[in-house]
C-alpha cells in the first residue's frame, strides 16, 4: 500500500504540473494573440493576415527590377512602389536618385539622397556609398535606386559590378532594393533578369 501511495502522489503531482502548465500556456496564446491585433491590426482568426504580413512571410526576394524602355514609366512606378511601401515599413526607406527632382512626389517619411551631390561616378563608389549608409544606420528597411546609368553614364549591359555587390549587401545586411533597368525584358542581361520575376 505505501508504494501505491507514492505513486499515486507523484501522478497527481505530475497532473497538477500538466494543467499549471497548459493554463499559462493558454494564457500567453492568448495575450499574443491580442498583442497581434492590436499592434499589427491583424485578424489572426481564420488565417485573414493583411497583403503586406503576406507578402513579408511568402516574398523572400531581396532585389526587385522595374524595368522597360526609356517613356514607359518606370520613375513613376517606382515613386509608386515607394510610397506605398513607406506606409508599411517599420524602418527607414531610402530613395537614391541622381537628382532631387522627385523631392516633391515621395512621401515625406523617405529619405531622398541625391548621388549627384557625392561624386559618384563608377559602380564601385555607388556601392561604397550605398554600404556606407547601411553600416551608419541599421534601421534602413528599403533602397530604392533610380537612374543609375545616367548617374553612371552607361549600358546596363556594363552594371554586372554594381548588381553582384547589390546583391552582396542584400544577403548582408538582410535589405531589400528596388531598381529601375533601362530595357525591354528581353535586352535585360542575364545578371539583371534572374531578379525579374514574369
Amino acid at each position: 500500500m505505501p508504494p501505491d501511495t507514492d505513486k499515486s502522489g507523484v501522478y497527481a503531482c505530475i497532473v497538477r504540473a500538466c494543467g499549471e502548465f497548459l493554463n499559462k500556456f493558454f494564457i500567453f496564446a492568448v495575450g499574443l494573440e491580442i498583442f497581434f491585433k492590436m499592434y499589427y491590426n491583424i485578424d489572426t482568426v481564420g488565417g485573414n493576415e493583411p497583403p503586406w504580413c503576406k507578402s513579408f512571410l511568402e516574398d523572400t526576394t531581396l532585389i526587385q527590377i522595374i524595368y522597360g524602355g526609356k517613356g514607359s514609366g518606370k520613375t513613376k512606378r517606382i515613386v509608386e512602389e515607394a510610397n506605398t511601401l513607406a506606409k508599411e515599413a517599420k524602418g527607414v526607406v531610402v530613395y537614391l536618385d541622381r537628382t532631387n527632382h522627385r523631392m516633391h512626389d515621395l512621401d515625406t517619411s523617405i529619405r531622398l539622397v541625391d548621388a549627384s551631390h557625392y561624386g559618384l561616378t563608377t559602380q564601385s563608389q555607388v556601392l561604397a556609398f550605398v554600404k556606407g549608409m547601411l553600416a551608419a544606420n541599421y534601421d534602413i528597411e528599403l533602397v530604392f535606386i533610380d537612374g543609375l546609368t545616367r548617374l553612371l553614364d552607361c549600358n546596363i549591359s556594363q552594371l554586372q559590378e554594381f548588381y553582384d555587390g547589390i546583391d552582396a549587401l542584400s544577403n548582408e545586411f538582410g535589405i531589400k532594393f528596388v531598381i529601375t533597368a533601362s530595357g525591354t525584358r528581353e535586352e535585360l542581361p542575364e545578371f539583371i533578369s534572374r531578379y525579374v520575376k514574369d
